[in-house]
């Protein structure tokens, strides 16, 4: 049920409030890309991909409204950021040389998007990017776990086979019969 400050606050000041957004790459398997959501309002709920992260945003923002405003229509509560979402303003001054400024700065014209634009995209990339080497560290280290566990299979049954080789020509019955005749 939809509470009167729901009603009154409308659909401005929902899509203003500081919701957290993830940004995951889409393998290329599925067809490449990048996929955008927030979580607070349903992982699936709310959701957009693109062919660059800068397209998953800019779709996010389309599909965040149209949810919002369905929601306030049909008088679903719209849940909040919490504490923990609303610590962060996504604004933050960092100090860099002039020299990557002005490099930025030109790269971003060339690319016809704004300055802040173009850095969040790099720093969602290099978040994906630091996200990805977690992951395949880990792999890595369960693949050579497995490779260990395989090697060691490999002996047993390299060992269990020259034993029964060995055990089959002391005692096969061909041997039982040549010593018989």
């Amino acid at each position: 049920m939809k509470s009167r400050d729901q009603e009154v606050r409308g659909i401005d000041y929902f899509m203003e409030l500081p919701y957290r957004i993830e940004i995951q790459p889409i393998p290329e398997k599925e067809g490449g890309g990048f996929t955008a959501s927030i979580p607070k309002l349903g992982r699936r709920a709310v959701c957009a991909d693109g062919d660059t992260m800068d397209q998953a945003l800019k779709g996010l923002e389309i599909v965040k409204r149209e949810r919002l405003t369905r929601y306030l229509e049909k008088g679903v509560s719209i849940p909040e950021p919490g504490p923990s979402d609303a610590e962060y303003s996504g604004k933050f001054v960092a100090r860099l040389p002039k020299s990557l400024h002005r490099e930025l700065a030109l790269s971003a014209k060339e690319e016809g998007v704004s300055l802040n634009s173009l850095v969040t995209t790099i720093l969602s990339r290099g978040m994906v990017e630091q996200r990805w080497e977690v992951v395949l560290g880990k792999l890595e280290s369960q693949m050579v776990n497995r490779v260990a566990q395989v090697r060691m299979l490999d002996r047993f049954k390299l060992d269990f086979q020259m034993e029964r080789h060995s055990r089959s020509e002391h005692f096969s019955p061909m041997h039982e019969f040549h010593e018989a005749v």
